[in-house]
């Protein structure tokens, strides 16, 4: 297993691999003085040389722009597909009209890879995570994948490439590694009851809490060795942790030690502990202000100073904080009071209370997107919202102004993990919403009176909620990639389009048979059938001869000795077993005589070999009535 983990993680470090082995797309086409440059290669090179892409395999995109003079297009918006299945080329006005079918999202033509979506993932009670494509349009989802775990999730964090999802999973005293690519489990990092996990900003170390027993403290991991370089004992938790924008410190509040810790995270080592207050729940931190706020179980908002890394301020509340958070800006903070049922809007410049009011039962999260705060609560459905370009305009002791709408047909109740159930979708005025008791995802989109739309979780509790985006994303200057699985075999075109300036292309592209897919699609043979025609009339005795192969291997396989043949007369009317003979090495025949006219379905089974006759390798006849 030591070369699938090294494999990860120079994939999640983005090494490439050099390989005679791996099939490679690459094409280049000119238009009105651009210069385009397609690229796609598979993200795990095959160990044994092909020519072509296989079924399902997870590939890298890549498109490239520069105008006339070879400089880099950014800023563009590019999209493409695979699709419309065919062997011959498309003119330019047939690839116009495959592109506009896909940009309006026909159910009638889908695409059979878009490269243009984003997935929807829910940590969920029972041990596992699901990966789903939404189509709220048309209120419909597609099941991606599903990851299983050795116990249920408690966090989890996303490297910022998002080829690598990280989860841990207390019952199993492990950090489980997903690769987003393939959705497989591809390593497990020991720790000791781990439970927040939390992603430093620039990506270089995870840290995850744990409390094991009178052990408590902050384990760091290497993202790129997936090793933990270091246990920091703390205080016993739970923990929350923050850091400053530049990575340099790392804040850890320990809730039943009633300290925040203060770690240099250069050295990895504890600089400090400060004594907060009674029962710290939840911190943040502003790069506007330089400041973490740090709410308590016990009452009150303290603010340590970054650059002092020291307390600077304490801000007096009722007991009862849950959650604070700043405003995307920096300039604001939101606190929620889960016992009291009471929201509170901080003055960041001056360490003041400028609002407080009364919201539903149970305050417990406050998410943000752009534009909007949104809040939840245990005990109700509906979620309120405050537009952030209003804070701070009243006056000190004014109502606090608030729209809601519905996230749920009941209360969302208690959620058992820390992870956000609220998101904002990619690239939209949106957020994604995970109702638990409904068993439910919502997406809501701001300035809507309720959800456009929601999927059941396929009878899984959503305790999180996370948004993957795999649309084309500019990774360097004129350069904008995704990455994606293939979907099934066959001639494609890649269609790929460009707004502005307007940019029409189809390519084609070849999408090859895995034979272990087939191997189990098929059910253990390759039937090749060897009558030369389909249809006969009535009278007639019809050698059907064919040969089994191995799917991997195409060997022919002789000496089978239970080789027979189904035949039936569509729909089902009457059907015959019939005994196959070897007529020489690898070759098998059964004289079919029909007892009518009609259509006959004929189908090859060899319970030996694994063929079983639901194997899909139809072959279906047409019998005329005799002259």
């Amino acid at each position: 297993m030591k070369w699938m983990t090294w494999i990860f993680i120079g994939i999640a470090c983005g090494w490439s691999f050099t390989t005679m082995a791996k099939p490679k797309f690459q094409q280049a086409f000119e238009h009105e003085g651009l210069k385009l440059e397609v690229l796609m290669e598979p993200i795990d090179p095959p160990l044994i040389p092909r020519e072509h892409f296989w079924e399902q395999e997870a590939v890298r995109f890549q498109l490239r722009v520069t105008d006339a003079n070879q400089k880099p297009l950014s800023g563009l918006f590019p999209a493409a597909w695979i699709g419309h299945q065919g062997e011959k080329p498309v003119s330019h006005k047939q690839c116009q009209n495959i592109v506009q079918t896909f940009i309006t999202g026909s159910i009638l033509a889908p695409p059979e890879v878009d490269l243009n979506v984003f997935y929807v993932l829910t940590l969920n009670n029972d041990s596992t995570i699901s990966v789903v494509d939404p189509l709220f349009g048309y209120g419909t989802t597609k099941l991606r994948s599903m990851v299983f775990l050795d116990a249920p999730g408690h966090d989890w964090a996303l490297s910022h490439n998002q080829r690598g999802l990280f989860v841990s999973v207390p019952g199993q005293n492990h950090v489980a590694v997903v690769d987003t690519d393939s959705w497989k489990v591809m390593a497990k990092i020991p720790v000791a009851k781990p439970t927040r996990t939390v992603l430093q900003p620039d990506g270089h170390y995870l840290w995850v809490s744990y409390q094991d027993g009178p052990q408590a403290g902050v384990a760091v991991i290497d993202t790129q060795t997936l090793q933990v370089i270091r246990q920091i004992p703390t205080g016993q938790g739970p923990h929350t942790l923050t850091f400053d924008q530049d990575s340099q410190l790392s804040f850890v509040a320990n809730r039943n030690a009633h300290t925040v810790s203060v770690i240099d995270v250069r050295t990895l080592t504890k600089k400090k502990d400060l004594p907060t207050g009674e029962k710290p729940v939840w911190l943040d931190y502003s790069a506007t202000a330089q400041v973490v706020y740090v709410s308590h179980r016990g009452g009150g908002i303290a603010a340590i100073d970054v650059q002092q890394a020291d307390l600077i301020a304490r801000i007096p509340t009722q007991p009862g904080l849950g959650q604070v958070g700043f405003t995307p800006n920096g300039r604001f903070a939101l606190a929620v009071n889960t016992e009291q049922n009471i929201l509170h809007i901080v003055d960041v410049a001056t360490n003041r209370i400028l609002q407080s009011g009364e919201v539903e039962t149970g305050p417990e999260e406050i998410a943000f997107s752009d534009e909007v705060a949104y809040i939840r609560h245990r005990g109700s459905e509906t979620v309120l919202m405050l537009t952030l370009d209003t804070l701070g305009q009243a006056q000190p002791g004014d109502p606090i102004q608030v729209i809601d709408f519905p996230g749920g047909q009941g209360p969302f109740g208690a959620i058992q993990s820390p992870a956000a159930s609220i998101v904002q979708a990619p690239g939209a005025s949106a957020v994604l919403v995970a109702h638990p008791k409904d068993q439910t995802i919502s997406y809501y989109k701001e300035g809507m009176a309720a959800p456009m739309g929601h999927f059941k979780n396929y009878k899984r509790t959503p305790k999180a909620v996370l948004a993957l985006d795999r649309s084309l994303d500019e990774a360097q200057p004129g350069v904008y990639e995704t990455v994606a699985a293939l979907g099934r075999s066959g001639t494609y075109q890649l269609a790929v389009f460009l707004d502005s300036p307007r940019v029409v292309q189809c390519l084609p592209l070849t999408v090859a048979v895995d034979p272990k897919i087939q191997k189990e699609r098929i059910g253990g043979m390759v039937v090749e059938h060897l009558l030369p025609k389909r249809v006969f009339r009535m009278g007639e005795t019809i050698p059907l001869t064919f040969r089994l192969k191995d799917p991997e291997s195409q060997a022919v396989q002789a000496g089978v000795p239970d080789v027979w043949v189904l035949s039936y007369l569509v729909p089902g009317l009457s059907q015959q077993r019939h005994p196959a003979k070897e007529l020489k090495e690898g070759l098998y025949q059964v004289d079919f005589i029909p007892q009518q006219s009609g259509i006959y379905s004929v189908y090859v089974a060899s319970p030996s070999k694994g063929l079983q006759i639901s194997n899909p390798q139809r072959l279906d006849l047409q019998i005329l009535p005799a002259q």
